[in-house]
């Protein structure tokens, strides 16, 4: 090849050799995708009112069925909600309840008070640590139900 110049049939057997090649390459490649896929890939069922999982990735207005996993009921999924009354705008106040507990963290050789606090709208295990001093000058009734 090279410097070299072809003419007439040598050129010829040459382009069809290397498109030979390329086509063989890119079978190749292709084989190896598709093996992949395939070892990721199972059949889907699911009938009319069955549950499942929609995985999203980003925001589309559509999606595959690909994304659908099987759901197995678990009662720890079951949503306790209640209703919550809006302002003008549409929003609410979320403030906290109840102090569950407190402990102190040392943090540079300062000591800061913490609590672990409550929160309307949310449940226990939704319950955030919070500066003490923060949540004392703005909700000193939560302290003042402790005494």
């Amino acid at each position: 090849m090279g410097d070299t110049n072809l003419i007439g049939p040598e050129l010829v057997l040459e382009t069809t050799e290397k498109v030979k090649l390329i086509r063989q390459q890119l079978k190749t490649a292709q084989d190896r995708q598709r093996n992949y896929v395939d070892r990721k890939r199972r059949p889907l069922m699911f009938e009319v009112g069955s549950h499942v999982f929609l995985k999203l990735a980003g925001i589309h207005n559509v999606f595959y069925v690909s994304m659908l996993r099987k759901y197995i009921a678990d009662p720890s999924h079951i949503l306790k909600w209640k209703e919550i009354s809006l302002d003008k705008d549409v929003t609410f106040k979320e403030g906290p309840v109840a102090i569950q507990d407190s402990r102190e963290k040392n943090l540079r050789g300062k000591t800061v008070h913490l609590v672990k606090v409550l929160w309307c709208h949310r449940g226990i295990e939704e319950s955030t640590w919070e500066r003490q001093d923060w949540v004392k000058a703005n909700n000193p009734e939560l302290f003042e139900s402790n005494r």
